[in-house]
This record gives C-alpha cells, sequence and structure tokens, in this order.
C-alpha cells in the first residue's frame, strides 16, 4: 500500500499510516457489494426494502474503523438517512 495501484490520492498520507488504504479498501468493497446486490436485484427484496443489510454492514464497519465512541450518534444518524429514503434527482 506504499504505492498504491488504485485512482486515489495517497501521496499526503503519511507512509506510516497507508495501512488506511487497506481498511477503506475493504470497507468500501464490502458497502460497495451490498450496494450492487440490492440495486441489481440479487438478494431478498425485503432486505432492500429495508436496508438491513446495508445497515447492518455500516454497523459491522463502525469498530475496525475505530467508531464504536460514536455508536450511538452515527445509529441515529444512519436510521434518520434510511428513513428519509433515496434522494430526489433531476
Amino acid at each position: 500500500m506504499l504505492e498504491p495501484l488504485i485512482p486515489a490520492k495517497a501521496e499526503h498520507i503519511a507512509t506510516e499510516d497507508r495501512g488506511l488504504l487497506w481498511v477503506y479498501m475493504r470497507a468500501w468493497s464490502a458497502l460497495y457489494g451490498v450496494v450492487t446486490l440490492e440495486s441489481t436485484g440479487h438478494c431478498d427484496p425485503r432486505l432492500i426494502a429495508t436496508a438491513a443489510l446495508f445497515r447492518a454492514t455500516v454497523l459491522e464497519w463502525l469498530g475496525p474503523l475505530n467508531l464504536d465512541g460514536e455508536r450511538e450518534r452515527l445509529v441515529r444518524v444512519l436510521d434518520e438517512e434510511l428513513a428519509a429514503g433515496p434522494a430526489p434527482t433531476g
């Protein structure tokens, strides 16, 4: 990860902190996978309608991202955003 072959700018990240790119790639691939499954209809429609799989995936990443101390606040924000539904387009 010292010289990542991904379309992300890493020059501003100190060499000793480049491991964060690994964490980023793991978290991004997990969320992207869920969104891809949901948007292509490759999972139970009830999971899509309730956003249960997406919510569970986000919450599973709070620990690895060292955000457990913010869990209560982040759960509230996540639940509010999910209840609001998709942003209007156009």
